[in-house]
């Protein structure tokens, strides 16, 4: 096992929240990778969990590009992700940092992936208005409960028997234009307002 995993071991904290236990280990990573050892035939880098501080930030990736055996190391670039919201080869810092600030808040990347699926890294202030929740079978699941909570709020034991009439599939067609939904990996589906 190498350097990094004992110490990740070593510093393995459970973090808790209304979304889901995230372990160290599930944090997203990005590999940041030596762009003079790249173009000198030798694969170089390290994997990171980015500080949400633009400083902290530039200093890994300089620590790295200071560890490289090839002369004058002094270009970057993302090489991969994991977990990470694949953000391109030459990302911003400061758009890395929003995301990883978003990850951190929700301490969950599931939700921070799907929204920007549908959405810019420019978005992310509007995250926390646009989650409402997940964990659905589908997208229709969640509307049949939409459906069945206004109907249960309208409805009254002698007319509950409207029920039978309400057309599930058709209101879930119709909530598909002001919802955004998506399936994640491990939470099922997600699903955020479009209105905000």
């Amino acid at each position: 096992m190498n350097q990094n995993n004992n110490q990740l071991q070593h510093e393995e904290k459970n973090v808790t929240s209304k979304y889901k236990t995230m372990s160290i280990y599930d944090k997203p990573r990005i590999y940041i990778a030596c762009l003079a050892s790249y173009n000198a035939g030798v694969l170089y880098g390290e994997w990171i969990i980015p500080a949400t501080n633009k400083d902290e930030l530039q200093k890994q990736i300089d620590d790295m590009l200071k560890k490289s055996q090839q002369p004058y190391a002094e270009e970057w670039a993302v090489h991969d992700y994991d977990s990470f919201y694949n953000l391109g080869e030459y990302p911003d810092l400061e758009n890395i940092i929003k995301v990883q600030e978003n990850y951190q808040n929700f301490h969950t990347d599931e939700i921070v992936n799907a929204f920007l699926e549908n959405w810019s890294v420019d978005d992310l202030d509007r995250l926390d208005d646009a989650f409402m929740s997940w964990g659905w079978d589908s997208f229709q699941e969640f509307a049949e409960h939409e459906a069945d909570e206004m109907l249960n709020e309208h409805l009254n034991d002698s007319s509950s028997w409207i029920r039978s009439y309400f057309d599930y599939k058709s209101y879930a067609t119709d909530l598909e234009h002001d919802y955004y939904y998506c399936d994640t990996k491990k939470n099922g589906t997600a699903i955020f307002h479009t209105n905000w």
